[in-house]
């Protein structure tokens, strides 16, 4: 039986680049050889090659984080050129990168979201935060005017379309869910950073946060979080692999952040821990994601 072509496109031109690379790294040291030929693509300097073979590739897997990538450009890419590809389509990538439309679609689908201010109504703490950005670029908590008059001009400036939201205090958890029309929910795992949130540093830097996987919490607000990371995965229309991140709230409510529709795959990242708990090696896992993507 001959290996399946596997296409791994990495890189791409956002500012999450670095993990672009660091996921692509993980992902490609662990696919299984006897089952694959892996081939690897840095976008966009390798796009002219990639466009020479893209006719020999059985499935493209995009391992890219923030604009361009995880945004349904490159799925839009991908869709036109017939080849098949891990995770999401077009408007799930869309929508996912862009917290306000997402926001939209979760409350329509009855998953609490945080209240969003406008600057003639802000009140504080609250949370400063791209719409369309990822790696918690440019996320700030904000305690004062002070602080709002020193941080809000630079986010604006950077990112143009800016959130100002409401600060949730509470436990932060995340969902990862895998599967087309019958998705089901990974172990849940609870995030204790050492910074005031789970930022940059805390997600990508060894001993940045503490990630208690499964999460030690009761049953039944397991299968809650696990619930509204299902509901969140079919309200988007995801394919193949979606990570919620959630707050409990001090009050016990539960609040959804955002989603994630290419989750980062590098060696301090969240669904690879999952999926060990969930009795998967890494190879077997990719396995999994590639057969969901031949759906």
């Amino acid at each position: 039986m001959s290996k399946l072509k596997i296409a791994v496109l990495y890189g791409g031109t956002s500012n999450e680049r670095p993990v672009s690379i660091n996921s692509a790294k993980s992902i490609i040291s662990n696919l299984n050889r006897s089952k694959y030929e892996v081939l690897p693509y840095d976008f966009p300097k390798d796009l002219n090659r990639f466009l020479l073979n893209y006719k020999k590739i059985d499935v493209a897997f995009p391992v890219f984080h923030g604009k361009g990538g995880e945004d349904g450009t490159i799925q839009g890419f991908l869709e036109t050129l017939g080849v098949k590809f891990v995770f999401s389509g077009i408007f799930s990538q869309a929508v996912g990168m862009n917290k306000r439309a997402t926001k939209i679609l979760f409350q329509s689908a009855g998953i609490k979201v945080p209240d969003e201010y406008t600057l003639k109504n802000i009140k504080f703490p609250l949370v400063i935060k791209p719409n369309d950005s990822g790696s918690s670029f440019g996320v700030y908590i904000i305690i004062s005017k002070k602080e709002f008059n020193q941080f809000y001009p630079k986010v604006k400036k950077e990112f143009k379309d800016v959130i100002l939201e409401q600060y949730i205090p509470g436990r932060e958890f995340t969902a990862s869910v895998i599967g087309n029309e019958n998705p089901r929910a990974l172990p849940v795992i609870e995030i204790i950073p050492k910074n005031k949130f789970f930022d940059y540093e805390s997600k990508y830097s060894e001993g940045g946060a503490q990630e208690i996987c499964p999460a030690k919490i009761d049953k039944a607000l397991t299968k809650k979080i696990q619930d509204i990371g299902v509901l969140a995965h079919k309200t988007l229309n995801c394919r193949g692999l979606s990570r919620t991140d959630m707050i409990v709230a001090d009050d016990g409510q539960i609040y959804s952040m955002e989603i994630n529709t290419i989750p980062g795959q590098t060696k301090t990242s969240l669904v690879p821990k999952a999926a060990q708990s969930a009795g998967y090696t890494y190879p077997q896992f990719l396995d999994q994601l590639i057969e969901l993507a031949l759906e």
